[in-house]
Order: structure tokens, then C-alpha cells, then sequence
């Protein structure tokens, strides 16, 4: 049985190429379907960094100078936290 278009959208994974905030040099990443950042390795140097969409494409970060809900870990604990007054 044929898929059908939209299930054939859903395993078509995107590669995007940016520059490595460590080693400046270009790097394949598959960025997350919406616009929450995501952990990537780089392909060249092999050290981790943050990689999110953005309106002109994808911005890459390091880990280190990244804010709270720029990082995957500590987003995820920040967003769950309701308002403790």
C-alpha cells in the first residue's frame, strides 16, 4: 500500500548546515519540528552546542553563554515550574 502524502512528510528529516559556535566551521544539523532548541554535535570538532530555529534559519549557541530557555535541559525544568506564591 502507497503512503500517503502526509505520512511520507513525517520520516523526511531536514538537514540544516550552520556554523559551529566552537569551531566556526559548517555543520549538519536536524533542527526540532517546532521552534525548541535542540542539542547537536558538530561534525568537525565534535563538541556539543545548542541549535534553534530561528525567523532567518538556524542559530547556533554555545552551551555555556546559552539563557534558561535556550537550553534543552534546563527549559524543559523552568516551563514545568508554576507560579510558587
Amino acid at each position: 500500500m502507497a503512503k500517503s502524502k502526509a505520512q511520507a512528510q513525517e520520516t523526511v528529516t531536514v538537514k540544516k548546515t550552520v556554523k559551529c559556535p566552537y569551531c566556526h566551521k559548517n555543520t549538519s544539523v536536524v533542527p526540532a519540528d517546532d521552534y525548541r532548541p535542540i542539542f547537536a554535535d558538530c561534525t568537525v570538532c565534535g563538541k556539543r552546542f545548542i541549535a534553534q530555529r530561528i525567523r532567518e534559519g538556524i542559530e547556533a549557541l554555545k552551551i555555556e553563554s546559552a539563557s534558561v530557555l535556550e537550553n534543552p535541559d534546563r527549559r524543559e525544568i523552568e516551563l514545568s515550574q508554576g507560579d510558587e506564591e
